[in-house]
């Protein structure tokens, strides 16, 4: 059988998921026999919020999580078990969600973060003297597969929060990171700013898009660019690096229960250079909050297979993972299915 392989991640619990997807439901083909001797992967084979991309030298450890009526008949789903024992932790960064990696040009994979605990957590799963902080970073290093490098800084044996917004207090304005891009010696990271706007659990807002500049490979963090959009949108919760030199810069905002896509790009070679924005009337320098989609989760993943794109998105506060196609990045996003149905519960 022939099958384009995606890869996709969800924090349950205290534990990241790592999936597989196989799948012949209309991508470019695969021969999925040959599945080991096609690592490393490419670029274009993502999974939501998560690029990963095994070494060569990877065995796989995959466990068919059989379909139950609840997905495509066509696409069957492995669960990673090395990867999730990997990102299960008992010490340092054990568990955030809002999560992205993305392999570096010298084969180390950048792991972030939003929300995050540190600490200590024992057998059971309970944590104990554990930290919060609002995002985080880890790099994956090879050799030593497990070898995982704390970004986050540490204060008097405590990790804090490794990219913050000024010298505010973190219970007033923060960052939420997004995706990012490698470029001439620079990793670009997007993030969102959150303001407090009351004292309830869910009083807050995002009102802008800024980019953190790092050195790259060291990631000395050299400067944050504010500003780069305002509003609720927070682009760059997704990207997308297109043939035609641009990168493409997804992200949502709430309406109710509801949520709109929009989009923005930007020349790859000149990052902090003007954005545009995708609009009603087309291309311009300033949004007119024109949506390209609805009903997408906060961390849509748009990637080329073929001739066609694809969109991949979680159920927003739902368990059923969908795919879209469309025949261009900007949609209409088109042929909805499901991918896979997170469960209730994972043993574990």
């Amino acid at each position: 059988m022939m099958k384009t392989i995606l890869f996709f991640s969800f924090y349950l619990g205290q534990a990241l998921q790592l999936l597989i997807f196989c799948t012949n439901i209309g991508f470019a083909a695969i021969d999925s026999n040959k599945i080991k001797d096609r690592f490393p992967l490419s670029a274009k084979e993502i999974g939501i919020g998560v690029q990963k991309i095994l070494p060569q030298d990877t065995a796989l450890h995959l466990q068919l999580i059989p379909n139950l009526g609840k997905w495509d008949p066509k696409v069957e789903v492995y669960s990673d078990l090395e990867y999730n024992n990997l990102l299960t932790r008992y010490s340092g960064w054990n568990g955030g969600d809002g999560c992205y990696s993305l392999l570096l040009p010298d084969g180390r994979i950048l792991w972030s973060f939003q929300d995050s605990f540190f600490g200590l957590v024992k057998p059971d799963r309970a944590r104990v003297d554990n930290v919060f902080v609002h995002n985080a970073g880890l790099i994956q290093t090879f050799p030593g597969r497990y070898g995982m490098v704390q970004l986050n800084p540490v204060k008097e044996g405590k990790a804090q929060t490794w990219i913050k917004y000024d010298s505010l207090k973190e219970d007033s304005d923060w960052y939420w990171s997004g995706a990012g891009i490698v470029y001439d010696g620079r990793y670009y990271k997007t993030l969102g700013h959150i303001k407090r706007t009351g004292s309830g659990s869910w009083d807050f807002k995002n009102v802008s898009t800024d980019v953190a500049v790092f050195s790259y490979p060291d990631f000395y963090l050299i400067k944050i660019v504010r500003d780069k959009t305002l509003g609720d949108v927070s682009y760059g919760s997704g990207i997308y690096e297109a043939a035609d030199g641009y990168v493409y810069l997804y992200g949502t905002n709430s309406e109710g229960w509801s949520t709109n896509l929009h989009v923005a790009r930007v020349p790859k070679h000149d990052f902090l250079g003007p954005w545009e924005f995708y609009t009603k009337n087309g291309w311009a320098n300033q949004p007119d909050n024109y949506s390209i989609g609805s009903s997408i989760s906060p961390q849509p993943n748009v990637f080329k297979d073929g001739d066609h794109f694809y969109l991949v998105s979680q159920q927003l506060l739902g368990q059923d993972i969908y795919i879209y196609e469309a025949d261009s990045p900007l949609g209409p996003w088109k042929n909805k299915r499901t991918i896979y149905r997170i469960p209730d519960t994972y043993d574990g």
